[in-house]
């Protein structure tokens, strides 16, 4: 049995999960296990039997997916079955040969993530920095941009907190934050034929993607959270940096909740939404729109910081 520490959560798990915090802990928050899944299983295939191999679109289907509050099956084509329930306890069945990075990418990245939903957490999506006790959020849609100025803030010598998703929690009415393994991972293109040797190369999808462990300088611990950046890349002139303010900060909030539509299908909003109210008062929030096309970090972050000293 492997020991893990996940966000704040230590994880008992049958699958070795080697981007994950190595734990000693004997307390087990979680489960994670190998399981038949035989019923789960067999509906899953009559159900892709009977669905047309392409969306409205013409994507490929890739997965089969039943939710409840407490009980999540998710059938990943390409990757396995899992099921998800209680609040604290994952099983898989291996349905198609994988590496471990990618099993554990979709581990990590969905299964977790979506326990933390099932247990009424609050899981934002962005990158994580840290600077003394203070915590940073880099959002955006995919494409935004918030690798590029992740890895530039990073050069200035910001600390990694998380690649993905943080967890978020009120303590003494102020919002914390902390990263959920200490995992980099950067997209093929921006990653030298050289660099790649030295980096764990992790199948995503579609994308290549190549991971960088940062064990040795990853922060454990919960961190203040003081500021959340929003990349929106936009046919504009110049970047722009814009704070938000009264109930778009909210709203905000809310659109970079980390697989946003699962806490609507498992009812969970309306369990998070005073402690979102919580984080809307206490933390600065603030637009940035770039230019589509053009390079432009440096100005991105002399803004912020002209913002962030305002």
């Amino acid at each position: 049995m492997y020991r893990y520490k996940i966000y704040d959560l230590y994880v008992c798990s049958e699958i070795e999960l080697p981007s994950a915090m190595p734990s000693q802990e004997e307390q087990c928050d979680i489960v994670i296990r190998y399981a038949d899944l035989d019923e789960e299983y067999a509906i899953s295939r009559q159900l892709r039997a009977e669905t047309a191999e392409t969306d409205t679109e013409g994507r490929p289907y890739r997965m089969n997916r039943k939710y409840t509050e407490d009980d999540c099956i998710l059938h990943l084509f390409q990757v396995g079955l899992f099921r998800v329930f209680g609040g604290n306890c994952i099983e898989y069945r291996k349905t198609v040969e994988i590496g471990i990075y990618q099993l554990e990418q979709w581990i990590l990245n969905r299964c977790v993530p979506m326990l933390l939903i099932q247990r009424k957490r609050i899981v934002f999506h962005g990158s994580a920095l840290v600077t003394g006790s203070k915590m940073m959020l880099v959002s955006g849609e995919s494409g935004s941009g918030k690798s590029t100025l992740t890895d530039a803030l990073l050069k200035q010598g910001l600390g990694f907190a998380a690649d993905d998703t943080i967890c978020v929690r009120i303590r003494n009415q102020m919002p914390e934050g902390i990263g959920a393994y200490p995992l980099r991972r950067l997209c093929a293109d921006v990653v030298s034929e050289d660099e790649k040797k030295s980096l764990i190369y992790i199948p995503d999808g579609e994308k290549e993607k190549y991971g960088c462990d940062m064990k040795a300088v990853w922060p454990e611990d919960y961190h203040s959270l003081s500021v959340m950046l929003i990349l929106v890349p936009k046919e504009v002139p110049e970047v722009q940096v814009k704070e938000i303010t009264g109930l778009e900060k909210l709203k905000k909030l809310i659109e970079n909740l980390y697989l946003r539509e699962t806490y609507v299908e498992l009812n969970a909003m309306r369990y998070i939404m005073t402690d979102l109210v919580k984080i809307a008062d206490k933390v600065r929030i603030y637009e940035i729109e770039r230019p589509n096309g053009k390079m432009t970090v440096d100005r991105q972050i002399e803004l912020i910081k002209e913002a962030v000293r305002g």
